[in-house]
């Protein structure tokens, strides 16, 4: 089935895998950081300043009886008067921050823990007006009222004060280590998936590449042995995508090329033949022309013969000519003295 793809899709299946679990991971680490995310900024945000408040607010409420102590052991009414004003200071600091963790604090728990904070906080509120009035009149009273009644109340409302702030450092604990070890399992489920990626690429890149380079060898090693002449070549391919085309291709051509080599064979041995037929032909005519001209040789001693034959009959002609002429000639003078002898 899949050797019959186009190569241009193989790569794209593969590539499209590989991308496929890339943008997985890229999911599940976008994920896995937002819940880092959302822990991280539920302690920046949440927990951590109701701890920072709760810590500021036992601060203040350790440090109301100190300064009831330091009002108590000055005689000087400016001194006094300077402590009171922390004292109201401190107070007003608790009330804010009171007030600041009402806002903050949104589950049931911490309601519960706040309402226990509120509470012991609304009974030491009427202790300062008391103190202050022991403090005008009575000081020995005032310093047994801090130590016997204040003290306590105040000891109860830090200890419902730290009970929140414990809370809250539990949660920031719990939700550091749900962080942890969100952290731990994205990082091991990455490293999977990373390296599945990378195992899924290489297969891909194996198969794509063994599937493209192999028909191609077949395609170069046939190539070469018609290159050689060789056309027994035997060409056996199948697929459907580009370098079995070429095969298919190569084979055809193959085929071509062997019937077009049979024909040519066929034409050269008929050509052989009629050039046999056409030797044989010449060599008969070359053995006519040897004996023409052999007549012909015969012929033309013949015809010197009698050239020379003729040229020695015209000589002789010539010279029986010259022969009467002189005779002739002779005859005439013979003549001529017979008839001066008659005449004398």
């Amino acid at each position: 089935m899949l050797k019959n793809l186009k190569i241009g899709i193989r790569l794209g299946l593969g590539f499209g895998a590989v991308l496929l679990l890339l943008l997985a991971i890229a999911l599940l680490a976008m994920n896995r950081m937002a819940v880092m995310n959302d822990a991280t900024a539920y302690i920046t945000a949440d927990a951590y300043p109701k701890v920072v408040i709760a810590k500021d607010l036992i601060r203040d409420v350790v440090d109301a009886p100190r300064q009831m102590r330091g009002m108590l052991l000055t005689s000087d009414e400016a001194e006094s008067e300077r402590y009171r004003k922390v004292i109201e200071q401190l107070r007003a600091d608790t009330n804010g921050r009171i007030a600041e963790l009402t806002k903050l604090v949104a589950s049931e728990t911490g309601k519960k823990m706040l309402k226990q904070i509120t509470d012991r906080h609304a009974a030491l509120e009427p202790a300062y007006a008391q103190f202050y009035g022991l403090v005008r009149g009575d000081r020995q009273h005032a310093a047994e009222f801090v130590s016997k009644t204040y003290v306590p109340l105040n000891r109860e409302l830090i200890a419902a004060v730290d009970e929140l702030t414990r809370h809250q450092s539990d949660k920031m604990q719990k939700k550091a280590d749900e962080a942890g070890a969100t952290y731990e399992e994205t990082r091991r489920l990455v490293i999977a998936m990373t390296a599945g990626a990378a195992l899924l690429a290489l297969t891909v890149a194996a198969f794509i590449t063994l599937s493209v380079t192999r028909p191609l060898r077949v395609a170069v090693n046939a190539a070469d042995r018609l290159a050689a002449g060789d056309l027994t070549v035997h060409i056996d391919s199948h697929a459907r995508d580009e370098a079995g085309l070429l095969l298919a291709a190569m084979k055809n051509m193959i085929a071509k090329l062997t019937q077009v080599v049979g024909d040519v064979n066929g034409g050269a041995q008929s050509l052989a033949s009629a050039s046999e037929e056409v030797s044989a032909t010449a060599q008969a005519l070359s053995q006519s022309a040897s004996e023409q001209a052999a007549g012909v040789e015969e012929t033309s001693a013949s015809l010197e013969q009698m050239t020379a034959s003729i040229s020695q009959n015209t000589e002789n002609a010539r010279v029986t000519d010259g022969m009467a002429t002189q005779a002739a000639r002779e005859a005439a003078e013979g003549g001529e003295a017979v008839k001066a002898t008659v005449a004398a």
